[in-house]
């Protein structure tokens, strides 16, 4: 179903284009969430939250770009909020869930998580947006109201910074 067309049946009370719309987008919304705390329960409940706050404000929404990006603009500025919080402590979940994950996985995950901590927000936005979520330059730069220029040259920035921190090359 078409973007605007599933807007516009949400606003006039289709009950079936909410359930579209969440299935179309819980997923990507969710992984965006966890990969910014890799904590289940919190990224799930920020993915509830963000559908919630999209539809409580549905008549001011403006079709323009992606809706996606729309919804990651939402889930980003849940995160923040939450990270500001007092008991918002970036968690640390790696290999503790009650899934089985091999060691190589494991390990990986916890690499992965490590070098994220290392970042500060913005920079493991970049991050996230561009290699986990594997966005354009043109959208990332949407999302978080930049130039294009700018986020090119903040994410070389970031690259090196990782490289610095790994060692190595990055990318």
């Amino acid at each position: 179903m078409d973007g605007r067309k599933m807007i516009k049946n949400i606003i006039t009370g289709e009950k079936e284009s909410v359930d579209t719309l969440i299935q179309m987008y819980y997923g990507d919304v969710y992984a965006y969430c966890y990969r910014h705390l890799f904590n289940k329960n919190v990224a799930q409940d920020i993915t509830q939250e963000t559908f919630l706050r999209f539809l409580k404000n549905i008549d001011s929404y403006k079709h323009i770009g992606k809706l996606k990006n729309y919804l990651y603009i939402i889930a980003k500025n849940i995160i923040k909020d939450y990270l500001k919080k007092p008991d918002g402590i970036y968690p640390i979940n790696v290999g503790l869930e009650t899934e089985i994950y091999d060691i190589e996985n494991t390990m990986l995950e916890i690499e992965i998580k490590h070098v994220l901590d290392f970042l500060d927000t913005d920079e493991r936005e970049l991050i996230i947006l561009r290699y986990y979520e594997d966005m354009t330059f043109a959208d990332i730069s949407k999302i978080l109201d930049m130039p294009v220029s700018t986020v090119r040259y903040s994410l070389k920035k970031v690259e090196k910074k990782i490289g610095n921190k790994l060692g190595g090359e990055y990318r």
